[in-house]
């Protein structure tokens, strides 16, 4: 129940909202100021009953004034009063606002349902599993929520919203500062982006209905054709007629369309710019995302920045179009102008920046920004490499022009102390703390796109029989935030290891010539876990030694733990190896069960709903390792959606090379996800 009122006091926590009315006498704002003022006061000492005698009182003052934006912040304050106090806020909170409605006027009853399906919402994400457990379920009768299933919710929520939503011509030349006693945001920007009540409900609306939540969404196919219309430009949009498909996003841009109209004809530019972006966003995410769709994309955020270039709002767009650079495709196989292309990204957050630089856009713009210019410097080198050679190692950087290199000699338990070190920061300092057996730095060539590239570097040629790290910075000093390194043996030896039930087998080679090598000693170490030191130390259980054929072996007979993992160390002529991997003495067992077995291919990976999957499916029988082909096998293929329910079955018979095929229709209906055939 704990965890069911914090989550609730978050959700209040959004919507109540700063104390600073407008629209009525500085005494009567000073008034309530003070009273807001105490009760929150008598929350944060833990008596909601105290404060609910204070709401009562600015209840009864709000209804003598008929100051409606007073009595909608006296229904908010008394759900944080449930929130304390009853067990199943929730629903108290639903039922409280449900008997409000007879004293509100048309525009506080609307704001009152947002919020009544917020407190639906709500209740969804605290049993959403519950909720798609039951999706299918009869629905319930009466009020009880827990009883409901996940249609009764959504077709509520959906109701609510409904209910909230105005005729254009009542609400939108409602200013919605008049209500900013019960806004989170009252910033000058904000309420230009949201200048009317008409404003802020539909955008509470739309933003339900652009959710990703499968549970919530119903996402029902539509006529690919019919994005010639969504792409149109505002003017041409906002009159349109989108069909009625029971698509959520869809029924968004329904939504955008009034919007759009009341912008336009209210010069209302701020905010026809912000919801036009919002709408070119929806579009882009519910398009196949083609070359195509990627340049009708790019050019509206273009023309749409250039429409909005002396508002504040134009920074929005630049720092959309900045990310979409970003994101670009990176194969030259592709049309060049939708490459990545972070200087040009670069150059439209420097302008936005320049022209706006208060704005929220602005602030988006500055984080890509730094985005584009952080430095990265990454190197990777081989893991075991040859003695007396040029070692090569792969160096990864961008928007940097100086490396720095230290190479250290390192035992391997050093490297183990090291790499136990949970934060990599700790690493770094600790590698950085060691004698360096060398030190250089390179020049990198400064690369003007401000990309990822890479380069192979030589190493100078080591000894054998060591183990290194190299560390590698773009600070001469070797920052720990500002290095990284990657470790590497040098050794002339190297093995091959087979598994033959609980034997294991190694055969030590010439890491050069292939040749086996005899007499070299290796050491069988395990990890076990010391309690007192409450840390993992290494133990040597045994020593081999390899014979004329370059093996030996590993049994369970020779001390190892069934149950433990071990890992090898080689010593010969002074050159060590340490091997990278762990092996086992566990005797897997061969199944020679009959067992039958299907193998499914379609003709596409992904697919949208209403589209025909074309399938083929090949049926073997295995025994002993063999497999023999299945003719004339009657089979039933069932294909499942996403809740693993059946929505299509059919009958085939495998050919004389035990194959079939078929075909399944996707339903449009019910959520996406990964569906199944068996």
């Amino acid at each position: 129940m704990k965890s069911i009122r914090k989550q609730l006091g978050t959700f209040l926590a959004i919507i109540l909202l700063a104390i600073s009315p407008s629209g009525f006498s500085s005494d009567a704002k000073s008034n309530f100021e003070k009273e807001w003022k105490a009760i929150d006061q008598l929350f944060q000492k833990g008596l909601p009953k105290s404060a609910a005698e204070k709401i009562a009182e600015i209840r009864t003052q709000a209804l003598a004034q008929d100051n409606q934006v007073q009595l909608l912040k006296t229904i908010i304050y008394e759900f944080r009063v449930l929130e304390q106090t009853e067990e199943n806020p929730i629903p108290a909170s639903i039922d409280y606002a449900k008997a409000q409605f007879e004293q509100l006027d048309a525009p506080s009853k609307a704001v009152l349902h947002t919020l009544i399906a917020d407190f639906y919402r709500s209740f969804y994400q605290q049993n959403r599993y519950r909720l798609l457990e039951r999706q299918y379920a009869t629905p319930a009768p009466g009020n009880d929520l827990m009883l409901w299933n996940l249609d009764q919710l959504r077709d509520t929520i959906q109701k609510q919203y409904k209910k909230s939503l105005p005729e254009l011509a009542s609400f939108d030349t409602i200013p919605l500062k008049k209500y900013a006693a019960i806004l989170s945001n009252t910033e000058k920007e904000s309420l230009e982006l949201q200048p009317t009540l008409f404003d802020f409900l539909v955008q509470r609306s739309i933003q339900f209905y652009l959710t990703e939540d499968a549970g919530l969404s119903d996402s029902k196919a539509f006529e690919q054709k019919l994005f010639e219309q969504l792409w149109l430009p505002a003017s041409d949009f906002a009159i349109a007629k989108l069909p009625a498909v029971d698509n959520d996003k869809l029924h968004a841009l329904r939504l955008m369309q009034p919007l759009l109209r009341s912008n336009l004809s209210h010069r209302q530019y701020e905010a026809y710019v912000f919801n036009d972006l919002k709408r070119f966003e929806t579009v882009y995410a519910l398009s196949y995302q083609t070359d195509t769709d990627k340049k009708k994309y790019k050019d509206a955020l273009k023309n749409l920045q250039q429409y909005a270039a002396a508002m504040p709002v134009s920074t929005e767009v630049a720092a959309v179009r900045a990310g979409f650079l970003m994101q670009g495709q990176h194969s030259k196989m592709q049309d060049s102008s939708l490459l990545t292309n972070n200087a040009q990204a670069l150059e439209l957050c420097e302008a936005a920046i320049r022209k706006f630089p208060e704005s929220k856009g602005a602030i988006k713009c500055k984080q890509l920004k730094a985005d584009i210019l952080a430095k990265l410097l990454q190197v990777e080198t081989q893991g075991v490499v040859l003695p007396g050679q040029a070692i090569p190692a792969k160096l990864d950087y961008r928007n940097i022009q100086q490396a720095y290199f230290r190479l250290i000699k390192i035992s391997s338990d050093q490297l183990a102390a090291i790499r136990k070190q949970s934060d990599l920061l700790q690493q770094n300092s600790s590698l950085r703390k060691l004698v360096a057996q060398k030190t250089w730095q390179i020049s990198l060539p400064f690369e003007p796109d401000y990309n990822s590239h890479s380069s192979l570097i030589a190493l100078p040629e080591l000894e054998r029989g060591g183990l290194y790290v190299l560390l590698a910075s773009h600070q001469q000093n070797f920052a720990a935030e500002a290095s990284v390194f990657s470790s590497f043996q040098v050794s002339s030896l190297s093995f091959v290891q087979q598994k033959e039930g609980g034997e294991n087998r190694f055969f030590v080679l010439d890491r050069n010539t292939g040749e086996p090598l005899r007499k070299v000693i290796a050491n069988i170490m395990v990890r076990n876990y010391d309690y007192q030191l409450r840390d993992y130390v290494i133990e040597k259980v045994f020593a081999a030694e390899s014979g004329k054929n370059g093996s030996f072996s590993v049994t369970e007979n020779d001390g190892v733990p069934a149950n433990r993992a071990f890992y090898v160390e080689l010593f010969h002529k002074g050159d060590t190896l340490y091997s990278s991997d762990y092996f086992d003495l566990y005797n897997r067992k061969p199944n020679n069960r009959k067992q039958t077995k299907t193998w499914f291919f379609t003709d596409r990976y992904i697919y949208r709903p209403g589209q025909t999957v074309h399938f083929k499916g090949i049926t073997l029988e295995k025994q002993d390792g063999d497999f023999e082909i299945m003719s004339g096998q009657q089979t039933e293929v069932e294909l499942l959606d996403a809740n693993n329910q059946k929505v299509g079955a059919l009958q085939l018979t495998t050919n004389d090379f035990g194959s079939f095929e078929g075909q399944f229709v996707l339903p449009v209906s019910g959520l996406n996800g990964q569906s199944f055939a068996q």
